[in-house]
């Protein structure tokens, strides 16, 4: 049976599954993550998730989003190494919980990221600590005005490549490719995964204070490729949930 590595860095940033070691067929990760009882499977007759099919062996490395985690597998012969990260798509319900039904990831700047078989643009890599002096200054402002604006009822802006700043961004972002018949479909674009303060995006994957060990990832990996594999489903997914820590 192949070993399965769990990497536990010393900041605790990426967590373990649950504590638990669970040997697994490398390219049969994926079911086997979404078969642990610690998530169970929302209530329902919903169709099919277009995601729910294996990534090819030719996939050693890509990441699974189900809703609360952000999974990088990594394959290596008879080796697979998972790295997990909490994280969470589209904006909060009134009681502070995220949701992932079908109608609601057809909401534009509301709903979560689709579900589907999309990838993650490595080449697009954007760091708020290189922009200019001025777009950063552009960017905090727009972020305190942003926040009056939403308690007062005045129209918000967008100002600077990251309108908010790191409030809003974290340390930065990256683009997300979504699969076309997907992105047709739900009529969704220009989504990314970034960090923050607060959870909750438009739409993007937000990895919270989850994105610097994200973006270290990506730094490592971008040297062999240009992207990577992105699975999102949300069957195994309980039909409310609240941000991890």
């Amino acid at each position: 049976m192949p070993k399965t590595k769990y990497y536990n860095p010393q900041n605790d940033v990426v967590k373990l599954i649950d504590g638990k070691r669970i040997p697994v067929d490398p390219y049969n990760m994926y079911q086997a993550l979404h078969a642990a009882p610690q998530t169970p499977a929302r209530s329902g007759t919903e169709a099919a998730s277009p995601a729910m099919i294996p990534p090819p062996q030719t996939e050693d490395v890509y990441f699974l989003f189900d809703g609360q985690y952000m999974t990088l597998v990594e394959n290596y012969g008879q080796n697979t190494i998972v790295r997990r990260m909490p994280a969470v798509s589209g904006r909060q319900n009134e009681d502070g919980s995220f949701s992932y039904s079908k109608e609601r990831q057809y909401m534009e700047n509301t709903g979560p990221i689709p579900e589907g078989r999309h990838r993650i643009k490595l080449n697009t890599i954007r760091y708020i600590k290189d922009t200019s002096f001025l777009n950063r200054a552009a960017c905090t402002a727009t972020g305190v005005y942003n926040t009056l604006a939403l308690r007062t009822g005045m129209p918000t802006v967008k100002l600077g490549s990251f309108p908010g700043g790191r409030t809003a961004w974290g340390e930065g972002s990256v683009d997300i490719k979504l699969d076309p018949q997907v992105a047709r479909e739900t009529g969704r674009d220009g989504l990314t995964v970034h960090g923050g303060w607060v959870p909750g995006s438009a739409g993007c994957i937000d990895l919270v204070n989850n994105d610097k060990e994200f973006f270290r990832q990506l730094e490592r990996l971008r040297d062999k490729r240009d992207e990577i594999p992105l699975i999102v489903d949300y069957s195994q997914t309980l039909e409310k949930v609240r941000w991890q820590e």
